[in-house]
């Protein structure tokens, strides 16, 4: 993808430039022959018309490096599913899920680490605070991330 190009995709309100051309090289040194364009917007999470891409996107980022790292990145499990009760809709949680737990969970570069995705405007819920404090009390690391470039700061300390 050309950088006009770029610049225009919903991708870039959650990816640089910068941040595409490092995936974009970290897929040619993963697969030297693969036969397709190296695009970090077709490798990793494609569903543009999904109504949360963008976190889909930085998520599936996340879990493909860090396995590539050799870590064994924990996604949180599926959010549930929508049904109806007394005429209104309402979201019901996968049995099992703990409600605030981070999207992501790591043990990397020496650390673990809670990776929550937070795109445009979403905030934390007092679950999620929650679970962040209990995290930090436990020296664990606590990382939002709302963009691709703030999960490569923390992953690649030269990027």
């Amino acid at each position: 993808m050309k950088q006009h190009h770029f610049n225009r995709s919903k991708i870039s309100r959650v990816c640089s430039w910068n941040a595409y051309q490092w995936l974009t090289d970290w897929i040619k040194a993963k697969h030297p022959t693969y036969p397709y364009d190296y695009e970090p917007n077709k490798y990793f999470y494609a569903n543009t018309t999904h109504r949360e891409y963008l976190s889909k996107f930085i998520e599936d980022v996340m879990t493909k490096v860090l396995k590539e790292h050799g870590a064994d990145p924990q996604k949180a499990p599926d959010k549930g599913r929508q049904i109806r009760k007394g005429g209104k809709q309402i979201w019901i949680k996968q049995k099992g899920v703990k409600t605030g737990r981070a999207d992501i969970i790591c043990f990397f570069n020496g650390k673990m680490y809670n990776l929550e995705v937070k795109v445009g405007k979403d905030k934390m819920s007092p679950d999620q605070i929650k679970e962040q404090q209990r995290a930090i009390q436990n020296g664990e690391e606590y990382v939002i991330i709302k963009t691709v470039d703030d999960f490569l700061k923390i992953y690649d300390p030269e990027y």
